[in-house]
């Protein structure tokens, strides 16, 4: 299990959380006399609301209309093909790890968005040049 918990640091360098003590304790109680590995780390900045509508709405189904695949079943599909080949799959022993697009930051949301424009536009992606705007272009929004 991997439990999250986020907090502020204060002056003296005590951790002050964003939820009670007690739901940490009650985190850690299954824990006790084993050893466990605390990580911490800043948190990560997500992506934002309007890239996510710009990638689904906008790529993900434009690609979709040109190739003929329709419904969010098809959507999905194109979805997954590419996540994985822009983010290779991660194989821990039999075990597939593969990123989401909601752990994608800001930055890896745009460059990612980039690599898609970028082979739909030379043919790589589809067979065919696709032309897909830039998320505050003319037809962005049509």
């Amino acid at each position: 299990m991997i439990a999250l918990f986020h907090a502020q640091i204060d002056d003296h360098g005590k951790p002050r959380l964003h939820v009670g003590n007690e739901r940490l304790f009650a985190t850690l109680r299954p824990y006790a006399g084993k050893r466990v590995e605390i990580v911490v780390r800043e948190p990560k900045k997500r992506g934002s609301g309007n890239q996510q509508r710009y990638y689904f709405g906008q790529l993900i189904k434009r690609i979709a209309d040109e190739i003929g695949e329709f419904g969010s079943d098809g959507m999905d599909r194109i979805h997954d093909a590419l996540m994985r080949k822009y983010w290779p799959v991660d194989v821990r022993g039999e075990i597939e790890i593969r990123r989401s697009y909601m752990d994608l930051d800001s930055k890896e949301r745009e460059q990612y968005h980039e690599w898609i424009r970028t082979d739909a536009a030379t043919g790589d992606l589809i067979g065919s040049p696709l032309w897909l705007p830039m998320p505050n272009e003319e037809g962005a929004n049509a």
